[in-house]
């Protein structure tokens, strides 16, 4: 899955210049602002950016960015509670993540591997 199959209603990212400015493209393209927050920064965590994609599952779809250590406990925290994860938990820069967020609980987690280049 990619965006242009599922086109994000919101664009979440960490207020790290690199991640506002991997988001920019999409932006662009979607005519959408990029929202940024620290629940999303390095070093953050994954409960409050656990929290908040949560949160915002219930606008729509949504696409973020963040960074491998806070990927890391989200996905962490999202088997814990006895998701399946479709991937590894140790991802490499640049990866994805599609989270399914079913009435305020995340149901699945399916690692997407990165496109040629």
């Amino acid at each position: 899955m990619r965006l242009q199959d599922e086109p994000p209603a919101r664009l979440v990212s960490s207020p790290y210049l690199r991640c506002v400015q991997t988001l920019e493209p999409t932006a662009i393209g979607l005519a959408l602002p990029i929202e940024t927050t620290d629940l999303l920064a390095e070093g953050a965590g994954g409960d409050g950016a656990a929290e908040l994609l949560l949160s915002l599952a219930r606008s729509g779809s949504i696409a973020y960015c963040t960074h491998g250590d806070v990927v890391f406990e989200v996905a962490s925290l999202v088997a814990s509670t006895g998701v399946a994860l479709d991937g590894p938990r140790d991802v490499p820069v640049a990866s994805a993540w599609l989270f399914d967020v079913d009435d305020g609980r995340f149901v699945g987690a399916r690692f997407v591997e990165q496109p040629p280049r």
